[in-house]
């Protein structure tokens, strides 16, 4: 039984299981709790708000384009962190590096995007290494 092939995390911290046996685990294991949704909305958050913090600083000066990918590279690699280390949340930090531009890149302009994508596309060929 692997998780990840089972269950999808939204980024409003809501676990959907993709299976009948996924839903009935969700429903016996009460995985759907309230404080274990407002735990893995936070940690989205966290990491959307460490994001949007440095295109902020890039926007406004404060940072040049090579801190501002140096920042976003420590981002990512703070989820991946989160897999390797196999802390709490594992298979969220999984679901976001996976689907990657639903949790955060899609929420920026489009200029910040093309950042974005090219760090994170950066880090994840390096990983496939």
């Amino acid at each position: 039984f692997r998780a990840n092939e089972h269950f999808v995390i939204l980024p409003n911290g809501k676990i959907k299981g993709k299976t009948e046996r996924a839903e009935a685990t969700i429903q016996k294991c009460k995985l759907h709790r309230k404080n274990l949704i407002l735990a893995r909305k936070k940690i989205i958050h966290e990491h959307f708000r460490a994001i949007m913090l440095d295109f902020k600083r890039y926007n406004s000066d404060e940072i040049n384009l090579e801190q501002l990918e140096y920042g976003l590279q420590k981002e990512v690699e703070a989820i991946i962190g989160r897999v390797a280390k196999n802390q709490e949340y594992t298979l969220l930090a999984k679901d976001m590096l996976k689907h990657f531009d639903y949790f955060f890149t899609r929420r920026f302009q489009q200029k910040e995007q093309i950042v974005l994508r090219r760090v994170y596309q950066k880090i994840r060929a390096k990983l496939k290494k």
